[in-house]
């Protein structure tokens, strides 16, 4: 995450699929693979939304360098 583009202390819901998404980059890193153009690039957060008593939902772009 970088650390002037987030808020000061992330949200667990949105941490949960950032770490699937890192096994993903992981599988592809040991096949030696081009990790830099993944197939899912946006995932959102685990939040239910403000329709249904959470806090809100976010999307995310996950950018590997």
């Amino acid at each position: 995450m970088v650390r002037e583009e987030t808020c000061e202390s992330p949200c667990l819901y949105a941490l949960g699929p950032l770490a699937t998404l890192g096994y993903i980059v992981f599988d592809q890193v040991v096949a030696e693979l081009d990790v830099s153009e993944l197939m899912i690039d946006h995932i959102k957060c685990w939040d239910t939304g403000l329709e249904c008593g959470g806090v809100g939902e976010i999307l995310m772009k996950v950018r590997v360098e």
